[in-house]
């Protein structure tokens, strides 16, 4: 019977479907007219203050219990109240039933009054999930075709969850915000989880026999072969953790040998310098010391030599990374060369595994900036710029966590001095000056003939580098020539 009413509905006549289908075009308009309607009544909801003749305390509580609206969904109907009056296109198509109010959500987070003939006319006939592929990265004054930076580009995670798993993430969140010092977003949390899990950090147990009189009594440093690259995943050595003084360290030999590890590397994967190396550790000093089977970049990166963009491989995904986390996995990497090549290149470690041993103890196993807690999900740090003619050596290298690390490469905390004797101080950046100068680059850029593409993506790029640092125009002119194009 029930295959009788599929068969009977899959030959209605084309008259009932076309009535059908006019039918849910309609509401569709009258919908979106409803909807720019709508709009312009919260306009004016907010300049009366009509939440308080209803002993609402806001606007989105008043939305909440008058119109039954999420507090999520309250700010983007808010959001967009705002904006499509000053939209005109935009309003218009959306009067015309051309726009649903989908469409129009997506549209106001980029077009403005000069763009946002460009933004209708590059999303015309695309479906919703087409359209938020074409915002996305972009911001509001930018052109469909200016480049998308990856760091604007955000995906939605929803999680289901029992209320024991529910507790047990708020407990780990408290733990990683305590031992940075500041509340982590979502983002900065799944993060610095998933690091957790990549990075291997576990107690190590060992079985070799120990020599007391070569170990230091106050603790232990263990460290562990660097790992196997293979062609799609540039890495660096893997890392050691230590509570020892760097003091007890130089004049005594600690260690292990690469079998010890669980999950770590073999000794056939080891670099011939370090395949050599066995060492001995104090199996009591070491049960409870936390330690990283694989670097901070036992992940695949690729770069582009020319433009310098990078992309992260993931899960079976591709995405594509910020300047500023670039920059931050050059520090601590092991580049395995070109992918295009048909012979494999010689593996080159940005920092050798002596020296990430050596810096790893010398600075406790914790991030060197002052006042941070944190002890995991550490780097080790250029302090000058390997692209700037900075060494390998460990008066240049300090450990910094995640957090700093970061906030470093995005210009927000300057790191001067050497490893001996750090500074590291924190500038109140000017957005204006920064602006002014990018403007200014761009248009020198311009004048020596490069396009208008290349020299704005350029400027930048010299502005993420830079950040709040004081950089005079010449400096900044001549760092975006070293990111434009060769000709």
């Amino acid at each position: 019977m029930r295959a009788g009413k599929q068969r009977r509905v899959q030959v209605a006549d084309d008259a009932r479907c076309e009535q059908i289908h006019r039918r849910l075009k309609r509401i569709a308009k009258v919908r979106a007219v409803l909807d720019l309607e709508e709009a312009a009544a919260l306009r004016d909801a907010e300049v009366a203050c009509i939440w308080r003749r209803y002993g609402c305390a806001s606007l989105l509580e008043y939305l909440e219990r008058e119109l039954g609206y999420t507090p999520r969904v309250a700010k983007e109907r808010l959001r967009v109240a705002s904006l499509i009056d000053e939209l005109p296109q935009i309003r218009e198509a959306m009067m015309n039933g051309e726009l649903s109010f989908s469409a129009v959500r997506e549209l106001t987070r980029v077009a403005s009054a000069e763009t946002e003939s460009e933004w209708l006319a590059a999303s015309r006939e695309m479906n919703q999930r087409e359209l938020e592929e074409l915002v996305a990265g972009h911001k509001r004054g930018d052109r469909p075709t200016d480049r998308p930076d990856p760091a604007r580009r955000w995906r939605d995670l929803h999680l289901k969850v029992r209320p024991e798993t529910y507790a047990l993430m708020r407990q780990a969140q408290q733990i990683l915000n305590k031992e940075r010092g500041e509340r982590l977003d979502d983002d900065a949390y799944l993060a610095a989880t998933a690091r957790l899990i990549i990075d291997g950090i576990r107690p190590l147990r060992s079985s070799a026999p120990g020599s007391s009189s070569a170990v230091a009594s106050s603790a232990a440093a263990v460290s562990a072969s660097s790992a196997a690259a293979s062609s799609s995943a540039p890495a660096s050595s893997a890392s050691l953790s230590s509570a020892q003084p760097s003091s007890a360290l130089a004049s005594s030999a600690v260690g292990t040998s690469a079998s010890l590890f669980a999950g770590g590397s073999t000794m056939d994967q080891l670099e011939p310098d370090d395949a050599s190396t066995t060492e001995h550790v104090e199996p009591s000093e070491v049960d409870s010391v936390p330690y990283r089977t694989r670097a901070p970049y036992q992940i695949a990166v690729t770069v582009c030599r020319d433009c310098k963009r990078g992309w992260q491989d993931g899960g079976g995904i591709t995405v594509e990374m910020s300047p500023v986390a670039v920059e931050r996995a050059w520090c601590d990497a092991e580049v395995i060369g070109s992918i295009d090549g048909a012979v494999p290149e010689r593996a080159k470690q940005a920092i050798a595994p002596s020296v990430r041993r050596l810096v790893w103890a010398r600075d406790h196993g914790r991030c060197r900036v002052p006042g941070c807690r944190s002890s995991t999900n550490l780097d080790v740090h250029h302090i000058e710029h390997l692209e700037d003619g900075g060494s390998g050596e460990p008066i240049n290298l300090i450990l910094l966590c995640e957090g700093h690390h970061l906030a470093h490469h995005a210009g927000n905390l300057i790191i001067t001095g050497t490893a001996a004797q750090l500074t590291i101080s924190r500038r109140a950046s000017s957005s204006f000056e920064a602006a002014t100068r990018v403007v200014e680059t761009t248009k020198a850029l311009a004048t020596l003939g490069y396009s208008k593409r290349e020299a704005r993506e350029a400027a930048e790029q010299t502005r993420t580098h830079v950040g709040s640092a004081d950089w005079s125009i010449e400096a900044w002119i001549k760092y975006a020539l070293s990111k434009c194009p060769r000709s």
